[in-house]
């Protein structure tokens, strides 16, 4: 009952009524009433659906003029079915309309076995029921006579149990047959298959599928480009900003450098007071100076001249002054003299300043 077909119908007044309703959902099928479908039996030459098939092409040759639906059910035995016929209901005769159909007959519950007569829409109508399928079916506009009735008894392909049974029987009053509740849930008859799959309607589910595809690739592929784009201004801006620090890092390394330098060479001071003395002490001897180096605070010289000057005296004088200390010089060869010396920074005072440091 949650989920079962929602029944409807027209009323007397042309109103289009609920039967009953779902709890939860449902499809639409309208009950025909029985007014309005012709019933009649066939005979099945075999159990197969081919028989379905004869039985229900052979129906569509037999019906009305004004009748252009058919539904064949078939027996519990499978030898026999009933045969429905009725025209297109109100709300099917557009021919886009998916709305199913069934004969108010089939709608109500069923028999196992017996006869009844059953209120409709609009009448009654009489049914015969044998191994839960209806056998015989009639309809009157109004309660029929006992003529009417036994009439219909005598036209009915009555089993001998049952026909002994309803011999003696009285007609029965009409019923009120509530309408069955295990109808199925989707089912699609040749009719209703031809109007679901027709190509107009396959053209339109293929477009509509199609179109749901492309915008959901074309939003993918927007999506997407925006996120390359984003991600293209990002690794730009990164690029910047790399090439900004590392701009900024050589400068930093650069300064540092010079830093280390100038923390290793001390005051700029030593290194000229140091050069000064060094001319001071080969001032009108005929040497020439050829190299100065000055690292870690050394101070290497190498000079050009006469190397039979007195080397202790020479070295006495330029540790004299207070610029150089340590001092040591080795002749290389007959002409180049190589000066080693520590350099000692000298404060505006004249008075030493310790090696290493600088004066403000």
């Amino acid at each position: 009952m949650y989920f079962t077909p929602r029944l409807i119908s027209h009323n007397s007044t042309g109103q289009l009524v609920t039967l009953r309703s779902p709890i939860f959902w449902g499809p639409d099928v309208y009950v025909v009433p029985r007014g309005q479908c012709s019933f009649r039996r066939v005979d099945l030459k075999s159990t197969g659906r081919n028989a379905i098939l004869a039985a229900r092409l052979r129906a569509y040759k037999e019906v009305l003029p004004h009748e252009d639906k058919v539904r064949v059910v078939k027996d519990q035995t499978g030898l026999g079915a009933g045969v429905w016929s009725y025209g297109s209901t109100p709300t099917q005769r557009d021919p886009d309309a998916i709305g199913a159909s069934l004969p108010e007959s089939l709608a109500r519950q069923p028999l196992d076995n017996g006869v009844r007569l059953v209120s409709c829409f609009e009448g009654v109508e009489g049914q015969v029921w044998a191994g839960r399928s209806l056998v015989a079916s009639r309809w009157w506009s109004s309660d029929p006579s006992a003529r009417q009735w036994q009439t219909f008894l005598r036209a009915a392909p009555l089993e001998s149990e049952l026909e002994t049974l309803t011999g003696d029987m009285p007609q029965p009053k009409p019923e009120q047959v509530p309408f069955r509740s295990d109808l199925p849930l989707f089912e699609i008859d040749a009719e209703r298959a031809v109007i679901l799959f027709s190509p107009k309607k396959i053209a339109l589910a293929g477009s509509f599928v199609g179109a749901c595809i492309f915008l959901y690739l074309g939003t993918q592929y927007v999506r997407h480009t925006a996120t390359l784009v984003g991600a293209a201004r990002k690794m730009e801006h990164m690029s910047e900003a790399t090439a900004q620090i590392l701009s900024q890092r050589r400068r930093a390394l650069a300064n540092m450098s010079t830093a280390r330098r100038s923390d290793v060479l001390g005051d700029v001071g030593r290194v000229l007071n140091g050069l000064d003395s060094l001319s001071q002490t080969l001032a009108g001897q005929g040497f020439v100076l050829r190299s100065v180096q000055v690292r870690d605070g050394e101070f290497e010289a190498r000079i050009i001249g006469d190397t039979s000057l007195n080397g202790p005296g020479f070295v006495e004088k330029l540790e004299a002054s207070v610029a150089l200390q340590q001092v040591n010089v080795t002749p290389e060869n007959n002409s180049v003299l190589h000066i080693r010396a520590q350099l000692q920074s000298v404060d505006l005072n004249g008075e030493d300043a310790p090696q290493g440091t600088s004066q403000p």
